[in-house]
């Protein structure tokens, strides 16, 4: 070895470690970031009488980003606003193919995806040698929608029954004034008194939709026929005999 001891310092903030080591380690200190630029100075010592030999080297420091992508959403249709939480660094996102971003640098995005499920996006931020990811997952559901609507009068027209024919929507709910139940994607109401209102909102698990019937309903009464003679009547023949007589209104 050409020297007898070294000492290194810095213009940092932090903390050199084994500062008479030719090797050593440095702990960034809380302002270095926001300094920039650090540099680091060796002083090397030989024997006395030698010249004291010095070499410097200076070092950028980069905050580090911290990528945050938003949380999990379920979102009605083919497009979502996301909504990253910028930190640090260039922007970028990423996804399957097929996928359409307004602005993929841009933390907050509105992206159009080609076909309804789950997708996954990658939130990814570079600070030059630095660089952080995180993922968000959104489903895009199909809205269901009401397309054929009846109603059926029953029990001798004293009541009446609603049916609806859906179309799109995953594991259907309803939120009504009356009850009933859902047959594969047909709902169903229970036998409602007539000249009754109703009022029924079609959803689905992802609160997509909020479809809605409402109204009163009467059905029409039915004519009563009156009552027909159960006495035995005794004719001679070439009598005559008018039917309506025979009818107790």
């Amino acid at each position: 070895e050409d020297y007898t001891s070294v000492l290194w310092s810095s213009t940092g903030s932090g903390i050199l470690l084994d500062s008479d080591q030719l090797s050593t380690e440095y702990i960034i200190g809380s302002g270095d970031v926001l300094d920039g630029d650090i540099t680091f100075s060796i002083e090397a010592y030989g024997d006395e009488g030698c010249t004291v030999a010095t070499d410097e080297i200076t070092i950028t420091v980069l905050d580090t980003p911290n990528s945050n992508a938003g949380e999990d959403y379920s979102s009605c249709g083919l497009t979502y606003t996301l909504e990253g939480i910028e930190s640090v660094g260039q922007i970028t996102w990423t996804g399957a193919a097929g996928v359409v971003f307004d602005e993929s640098d841009e933390a907050m995005t509105l992206v159009t995806v080609p076909t309804f499920g789950s997708y996954t996006f990658t939130y990814t931020e570079n600070n030059q040698v630095c660089s952080d990811s995180d993922e968000v997952t959104v489903v895009f559901a199909d809205s269901p929608i009401i397309t054929n609507e009846a109603i059926i009068c029953v029990n001798t027209n004293t009541e009446f029954i609603i049916t609806l024919e859906i179309t799109g929507g995953e594991a259907l709910t309803y939120n009504a004034n009356v009850n009933g139940s859902f047959t594969g994607t047909t709902f169903v109401s229970d036998p409602i008194p007539t000249g009754s209102d109703y009022n029924i909102i079609i959803s689905d698990q992802y609160g997509c939709g909020l479809e809605s019937v409402f109204g009163i309903h009467t059905c029409p009464t039915l004519t009563y026929p009156g009552t027909f003679e159960t006495d035995t009547m005794h004719l001679c023949e070439g009598d005559d005999v008018n039917p309506l007589s025979l009818i107790h209104i």
